[in-house]
């Protein structure tokens, strides 16, 4: 199982594609259950609503500034229709409590929805699809009646994606992503704009069909090599370089990364061109609930350590987890926090 970092793609697909939703996606495919947005977020079963309340336990034992392991959270709240839309939701303002909560107040008969938040406050968003004379998909996303972007989508004969273009509010391309492929794997692309429509950069990324090397080129906006980086099926590195003093024109993630069964691995340049690697471990839903990450800095050495602990309820959903993080001075892990969440269920 592949799992590509998408750098800089279109603004809604990236968010879409992002790591936990892309992943619970995928799980929900596999094993031939319906994707709903519940579902993408890692519920298990008739879920209605879930309050995620945060308990303190100690100072993080990191030192400050630059930190790479993100598992710490603040409250949450969701609540589901019946087929898993989600029809409100809140997340923290700060780390202590809900302030802000957005209702879907109305759906109107094209689909916009409407949405309510806490101080009044009304915004509309709709996604409208159209299919092309061509025989390619137009999707247009609109927000308080404006076009925020729009996506065209071209398919081949065997109904599978091949090319992407992004385009912005002022109908600018600012992206386009292609597939190629062939009996020994696919070729993916994707060319990123600026705001002036110009080049800024290129990434390249070869899959094989045994997924035994996957490489990855980034060019810059002359079309040199930025760098390029190699890893194998099982998440080892197995070559990498970085051209010197290279800085993005737009900010983006120089990474790869592969899952297989028990662990995900990932890699990404550093600010100097050094390959910075992280290990998540887990029995279930990979990026969505790892029980454990190590991360290793530019040089290889482990600069930070994390394990989770979880309790589950009779649906396979964690009602409590406990968060610690490794202490480098005493060597030893640290209860941070504990998670308590409260499910309902219809």
């Amino acid at each position: 199982m592949i799992f590509r970092v998408s750098p800089g793609t279109f603004v809604l697909r990236a968010l879409l594609m992002c790591i936990a939703a892309g992943m619970a996606a995928l799980a929900a495919g596999q094993d031939g259950q319906q994707w709903t947005e519940r579902r993408n977020l890692g519920f298990e079963g008739q879920v209605r609503s879930v309050l995620t309340t945060v308990e303190r336990r100690s100072p993080d034992p990191r030192a400050p500034g630059k930190r790479a392991l993100f598992l710490r959270r603040g409250p949450e709240w969701f609540l589901f229709d019946r087929n898993g839309k989600r029809i409100e939701s809140a997340s923290a303002s700060d780390s202590d409590q809900i302030i802000d909560v957005s209702k879907r107040t109305e759906v109107k008969a094209d689909g916009t929805e409407v949405w309510t938040n806490s101080k009044g406050e009304v915004s509309e968003s709709r996604r409208q699809e159209i299919l092309l004379p061509d025989g390619r998909r137009e999707v247009t996303y609109y927000s308080n009646s404006k076009v925020a972007n729009r996506e065209v989508i071209r398919f081949d004969k065997k109904g599978r994606e091949v090319e992407l273009r992004g385009f912005n509010s002022k109908g600018s391309l600012i992206s386009e992503q292609s597939t190629a492929f062939s009996e020994q794997g696919e070729m993916r692309t994707w060319k990123l704009y600026d705001e002036d429509g110009a080049p800024a950069q290129e990434i390249r990324t070869s899959v094989p069909v045994d997924e035994s090397r996957i490489d990855r080129w980034q060019y810059d906006a002359e079309g040199r090599l930025a760098w390029h980086v190699a890893i194998n099926g099982e998440g080892e590195l197995l070559t990498y370089w970085y051209a010197p003093g290279y800085v993005p024109k737009l900010s983006s993630s120089g990474s790869l990364g592969v899952c297989h069964p028990g662990a995900c691995v990932s890699y990404k340049f550093d600010e100097r061109g050094g390959v910075e690697k992280t290990v998540q471990h887990t029995r279930g839903k990979a990026y969505l609930e790892p029980e454990s990450e190590e991360h290793y800095n530019g040089v290889g050495e482990m600069d930070e350590k994390a394990e989770v602990k979880y309790n589950r309820d009779s649906h396979g959903n964690w009602i409590l987890r406990s968060v610690l993080l490794w202490d480098a001075f005493s060597n030893l892990m640290i209860e941070v926090e504990q998670d308590s969440r409260k499910i309902e269920y219809y």
